[in-house]
């Protein structure tokens, strides 16, 4: 394993043992985050002025192909959840600092790095194999063909359909507005929707429910698997995404579930009166089952799934006396 420390301290390459230490000036921080493989790069953050690790931890958070972390003997990082949710493998305080950083922790923290990796791929392949399905001739592993589903303007109000249901939602809500104001955060609220509302378009989705916090989608039964794909990025790409399209400084909950069955049509607007098993369990699973920063689906939406995508979920039991399945763990902290 080969470890770069970026510190003006060089007596804490002491803390590494007897591994050995390529120790870098703060200046030369691009340099140390070059990718390599089998490697780590320590920042010291008593090495940098804030303005200047702000800007180094910018650098560290677009090299997504390599492994770094974060030492922090004098404990000035406030958010220290907010570095992993930037992509940082490690954070060593003061206390961790002192019994040593040892061969075990520094295994761990590159066996994250390895499996954060492994999880884009996997997305990055089953996007790459939902659309090439959706380009052949053959119907893809979804039991209804594409030419099953009417289209949205050809749906009559009234009948029942199979869809996909994705559900997402900005969980904590309370606690947040409290952070922001009651004005920031109705923005917030207005900037949640709109932002997927233009991921869902994308996979052929349309909103259906919103409370402005949680929202809705209905998505043709064949995009089972685009669904699940759109919410493995999301939470793939948390912080970009609360940064970006939220326009926040700091990385916000978001929880998501996926359901497939069937229920009556109705246009958005006029669902207030609908009763459906299918929507009543999307609700329950959300809420009742689903943690904030995860991911969970239905035995329904699974059995769909290629092997790539399955390989990124895990059981996690019965609800309503059917198996859901959740995103493993590692995704929580991407």
């Amino acid at each position: 394993m080969n470890i770069t420390l970026i510190s003006k301290n060089r007596k804490l390459a002491s803390a590494f043992g007897d591994q050995a230490v390529t120790l870098l000036a703060p200046t030369e921080a691009a340099t140390g985050l070059k990718a390599a493989a089998n490697s780590l790069c320590y920042l010291d953050r008593d090495g940098f002025s804030q303005k200047a690790f702000d800007e180094t931890l910018a650098l560290a958070a677009s090299r997504k192909k390599t492994a770094w972390a974060v030492i922090d003997a004098g404990g000035k990082v406030k958010d220290p959840g907010a570095l992993f949710h930037s992509g940082a493998v490690d954070f060593v305080t003061s206390a961790a600092l002192d019994g040593g950083l040892t061969a075990t922790r520094l295994s761990l923290a590159l066996a994250l790095f390895q499996a954060r990796q492994q999880a884009a791929t996997a997305v990055q392949t089953a996007k790459v194999t939902a659309k090439a399905q959706s380009a052949s001739v053959k119907p893809d592993a979804t039991p209804l063909a594409a030419d099953d589903f009417p289209g949205w303007g050809k749906l009559q109000t009234g009948h029942e359909y199979e869809f996909a249901f994705l559900f997402a939602e900005l969980p904590e809500g309370e606690q947040i507005k409290k952070t922001l104001g009651e004005r920031r955060f109705l923005k917030l609220k207005e900037d949640f929707v709109k932002s997927l509302n233009s991921h869902i378009l994308q996979i052929e989705g349309l909103s259906w429910m919103s409370d402005g916090q949680s929202l809705l989608a209905l998505l043709p039964p064949r995009q089972c698997q685009a669904a699940v794909i759109l919410c493995l990025e999301l939470l793939l790409g948390r912080t970009l995404f609360t940064f970006e399209q939220l326009g926040l400084t700091s990385t916000t909950p978001l929880r998501f579930a996926v359901h497939c069955g069937h229920t009556i049509w109705q246009k958005p607007g006029y669902t207030g009166n609908i009763i459906s098993e299918a929507v009543n369990y999307i609700h329950h699973l959300a809420y009742k089952y689903t943690p904030k920063n995860q991911l969970c689906l239905s035995a329904a939406v699974y059995d769909r799934l290629p092997e790539e995508l399955r390989a990124l979920l895990k059981p996690k039991g019965e609800f309503e006396n059917s198996q859901v399945y959740c995103a493993r763990k590692v995704l929580n902290h991407l």
